[in-house]
């Protein structure tokens, strides 16, 4: 929340601290020397961050009033984004992949601010190959897909080093690989981590396949790669964040008979503010294939790579501000898709 407080406040909190310090050593400001007082805030800017109040003074015969009161948070916060798309898996066959631009959103709202309990929806919508696909039954039309994601967060009290979450994620498809197909997945997804020292976060995040879609006129199967993964997060104090991960798949593949539907998977998330509400982000995921280098395995990894600028309402858009959503709206990288004719209804 501290990240969230305006400069200003920061600045006069910083200044009605010192002024108690000043009081408390019985020297008035007139009497301080230019070098003792900038040591001085810079001392009690911390303790002026983490712990407003309100008080009242008299410096140098002149009464100095400064109002320290915490920011009233709203409930509601939000992020809105827009990027650059490009991914490929499995489903694709020989096909180059897909390329593409999105729009989307994600809402959180605080239930019970005191316990750092809420609720988050957000959706995306995607338009790819505006060119049209490579082939396929419709090789002069561009792909659709859209994204919901909805479920509750827990961040604890303020002070809290522990945070959780678990969502919903449905996944909706126009003209979806090289067979160009419309299947309808959805999954849970989850996420559970703490503050270990300082601001470094470590925690697990996961995701569990709900359903497999099977196209009986191309004996063609979908489902979400079910996966289990570790994290490690950091916040910096400009309101950046890094987020990456690595994991291991845990289901049988549609594509391998007996096999997992890959070897391994890694990712990361980062974002960087560029003005009090607009930030950079960049987001990247690799799930190696079960296969040996060459031949088919060149076309059964999954690959995702997105860039983009997201606002925020009501705070910079990250994951830490305490009423905005914790798991990010599902994509291409967070929803893993198998593909293969192991798998029916």
């Amino acid at each position: 929340m501290t990240s969230k407080l305006p400069k200003l406040f920061t600045l006069c909190a910083a200044i009605a601290v010192g002024a108690t310090s000043v009081l408390a050593a019985d020297k008035s400001y007139d009497q301080m020397s230019k070098s003792e007082l900038v040591a001085l805030l810079k001392q009690r800017d911390a303790q002026a961050k983490a712990a407003p109040c309100k008080m009242s003074s008299t410096m140098g015969g002149k009464e100095m009033k400064s109002v320290m009161e915490p920011e009233t948070l709203s409930p509601f916060g939000a992020i809105v984004f827009t990027g650059l798309d490009m991914f490929t898996g499995s489903y694709d066959d020989t096909w180059p992949g897909s390329f593409g631009a999105k729009l989307g959103a994600n809402m959180g709202y605080l239930v019970l601010p005191d316990q750092g309990l809420g609720v988050q929806l957000g959706a995306s919508a995607a338009i790819y190959d505006w060119n049209g696909a490579a082939g396929g039954n419709h090789p002069s039309s561009s792909q659709g897909q859209y994204f919901v994601t909805t479920g509750l967060f827990y961040r604890g009290q303020v002070d809290s080093r522990f945070k959780a979450g678990v969502v919903y994620d449905a996944m909706f498809n126009d003209k979806f690989g090289q067979d160009q197909q419309n299947p309808f997945l959805n999954q849970i997804r989850w996420q559970a981590g703490a503050r270990v020292y300082g601001k470094h976060e470590i925690g697990f995040w996961g995701a569990q396949a709900l359903n497999t879609d099977h196209d009986y006129s191309t004996n063609n199967s979908f489902r979400a790669i079910s996966h289990a993964s570790i994290y490690y997060m950091y916040p910096f104090e400009n309101g950046a964040e890094t987020f990456l991960w690595a994991g291991l798949p845990y289901e049988g593949s549609l594509v391998h008979n007996d096999n997992l539907a890959g070897s391994f998977v890694a990712g990361l998330r980062a974002s960087v503010p560029i003005s009090g509400h607009f930030s950079l982000f960049a987001e990247a995921t690799y799930l190696k294939s079960q296969r040996a280098p060459g031949g088919e395995a060149a076309w059964q990894n999954d690959e995702t790579i997105s860039i983009g600028l997201s606002y925020g309402f009501g705070g910079q858009p990250n994951t830490q501000g305490r009423n905005m959503p914790l798991i990010p709206v599902a994509n291409n990288g967070t929803f893993l898709v198998d593909w293969g004719t192991n798998g029916s209804n």
